[in-house]
């Protein structure tokens, strides 16, 4: 067993893992019997970045990819049929749902029709799908200002920082050894983020008696 399968295994459990942390939104949803207070765009926004990546998958034939995100999409699919279900305006999520998928079917289409290149069409996909998966890295820059004006970290999880962190350099790791840059550099990105997060924790510790747990935040 070389490297490169000891860090794919590390990547796919830790983002599995990751992935399973909306399982504490849920219960928090199910406690209140409402989801009034949370968006529902993390939700919409992980299951395109793992229909996106699932697709990269196949097209490269990397299981590690494939499976880490057929599994994310399946938990993500799963938490929004929860947030739905208890939902006080249900009709309000006709629209960010429907137009989640008519955005996936075109991006799929242009992938698909645009070119009979196999090399062109992974090129295009892994190109869409890393800037996606920049655009939900990028995504926490707003709560960490938000951390530096009020000086706490209490809306922050330390765990859940560390955990990105694996996951963030393990996946930055696998894709330089697959020398595959659409994996790297979004990755990269993350390692980076993951560092300024564990470092406002150093800056500014957050009292021990009260932590809330974090959203699901990262993709691939």
């Amino acid at each position: 067993m070389d490297l490169l399968w000891w860090i794919s295994q590390l990547a796919t459990l830790s983002t599995i893992l990751l992935f399973l942390s909306g399982l504490n939104t849920v219960r928090k949803i199910r406690a209140a019997r409402l989801s009034t207070g949370i968006s529902v765009a993390p939700f919409l926004c992980a299951i395109i970045n793992c229909v996106l990546w699932v697709k990269y998958g196949l097209l490269i034939e990397d299981r590690a990819i494939l499976l880490v995100n057929a599994v994310g999409g399946v938990l993500n699919v799963f938490y929004l049929k929860e947030y739905y279900s208890y939902s006080a305006d249900q009709a309000s999520l006709f629209r960010p749902i429907l137009g989640t998928l008519c955005l996936l079917i075109v991006l799929l289409a242009f992938v698909r029709y645009s070119t009979d290149d196999h090399d062109v069409a992974v090129h295009r996909l892994g190109l869409i799908a890393c800037t996606g998966s920049v655009m939900l890295f990028a995504s926490p820059l707003t709560s960490l200002l938000a951390v530096v004006r009020s000086h706490s970290t209490e809306s922050m999880t330390f765990s859940f920082s560390i955990m990105s962190f694996i996951v963030s350099t393990s996946w930055s790791l696998y894709g330089h050894l697959t020398e595959d840059v659409f994996v790297m550099i979004p990755n990269i990105l993350g390692v980076v983020l993951s560092c300024v997060q564990l470092s406002l924790f150093a800056i500014y510790p957050a009292p021990k008696k009260i932590r809330r747990v974090g959203d699901l935040g990262h993709l691939m």
